[in-house]
């Protein structure tokens, strides 16, 4: 019978000691410690949505999205890393960065690395999303948004 490797199987004794497991540790970002408070507007958003009647579009302008483009800077590159590591449905490439893949682009004149924020008037979402432009190349290598801001429409104004 064939083994998995990268599979581990618990007594649920040790369900305790969890977090003690190097496995679970990894870094946490700002982003991160402020996940609970964006559950928290995404329930204030889905209350909202359901009085408005089901109209999906009118509900998305009601929200007054806002997103700002951001530059790769040091305090921004534990996000980038992370969004690059995190990011499966909305990463059109299939790309992943490691950290130091991430810090040799943004000291090469050759790349330019952009982070995207997104708030509405229920939150902010946050660093949701990261493009890589290769400038020599004109070729956006990379697109990766975080699934918070699916059906936001997000992408739409992104690439409008």
């Amino acid at each position: 019978s064939e083994t998995l490797t990268e599979e581990e199987c618990l007594d649920s004794v040790d369900a305790a000691h969890l977090l003690d497991r190097k496995r679970f540790d990894v870094p946490a970002t700002d982003e991160a410690a402020k996940r609970r408070q964006k559950y928290k507007d995404e329930e204030k958003r889905a209350a909202t949505f359901a009085l408005s009647g089901g109209e999906y579009h009118t509900f998305l302008k009601g929200c007054d999205i806002k997103l700002r483009l951001l530059a790769l800077t040091e305090e921004r590159l534990a996000r980038a890393h992370e969004l690059s590591q995190r990011t499966n449905q909305l990463n059109l490439s299939g790309q992943r960065y490691e950290r130091q893949d991430l810090e040799n682009m943004q000291a090469d004149a050759a790349y330019a690395i952009t982070l995207l924020q997104c708030e509405d008037r229920f939150g902010d979402y946050g660093i949701i999303g990261l493009s890589v432009l290769n400038l020599e190349t004109a070729t956006l290598e990379s697109v990766l948004m975080s699934c918070r801001v699916q059906r936001k429409m997000v992408e739409h104004a992104y690439f409008g």
